[in-house]
């Protein structure tokens, strides 16, 4: 952030963005690590050298210069449409949902759910977890042993899984991947699930929902045992 940052203020003191300077821009922000709170800083700290300007400064170069930042931020906007998406069960395919979402984890997944025993999810989890991805997943304890049920099998594989030791159900169904994105809503991560039951399913990168969930993953890691 802290390049691009220099490159705006440089940019600035020109009055334009030229053809480099709009190369080293898409180079910048077409880094993964760049989220969509970095590109509305980016386009808040443009106006705010604009409004540093002392009154009447403010020509026609540094608006084409405006112009041209905002388009080259708006231009790498995850569309609106890409970014919330909701799934129903049966008919949607929610566990293909679950698993092009596991899918692009690049450095940490955390899953909270009550029970999972859909063969195909479980194996995503350890795709992500044997090419490096930080995975913590936290579970009912009365469901970690019934029938079909992959917790085992997953903390065979070496996963880091704590479970709830209390009489009362740890029944909620989220994760969070990379801190960026959030998966909730009723549909448990089984089999079921996907063919028979009536469920829902969203995926959010609203920044709140995912720091508020973040949190209670966090609360509840605390709280959990060791699966054993």
């Amino acid at each position: 952030m802290e390049k691009l940052i220099t490159l705006l203020e440089n940019t600035f003191e020109k009055q334009i963005v030229d053809k480099d300077s709009k190369k080293k821009f898409k180079e910048l922000l077409s880094d993964k690590k760049v989220k969509p709170e970095d590109l509305n800083y980016l386009s808040h700290k443009a106006f705010e050298l604009i409004k540093k300007k002392p009154d009447g400064s403010v020509n026609q170069f540094l608006l084409d210069w405006l112009e041209d930042i905002l388009n080259i931020v708006n231009f790498f906007r995850v569309p609106e449409s890409n970014k919330e998406i909701a799934c129903f069960s049966p008919q949607n395919q929610c566990a293909d949902t679950i698993i092009n979402f596991l899918k692009r984890a690049e450095n940490s997944i955390q899953i909270c759910v009550f029970t999972i025993s859909d063969n195909n999810i479980t194996k995503q989890i350890v795709e992500c977890f044997e090419r490096g991805v930080n995975v913590r997943i936290i579970t009912d304890n009365d469901k970690q042993y019934d029938r079909g049920s992959d917790i085992s099998y997953l903390a065979g594989k070496g996963l880091n899984i704590k479970v709830d030791m209390t009489r009362h159900h740890m029944h909620h169904k989220f994760a969070i991947i990379d801190n960026t994105e959030l998966l909730t809503g009723s549909y448990n991560w089984t089999r079921s699930a996907e063919v028979y039951n009536q469920e829902n399913l969203i995926i959010t990168q609203n920044t709140e929902f995912i720091r508020r969930f973040k949190n209670e993953f966090e609360n509840l890691w605390k709280q959990m045992e060791e699966h054993s």
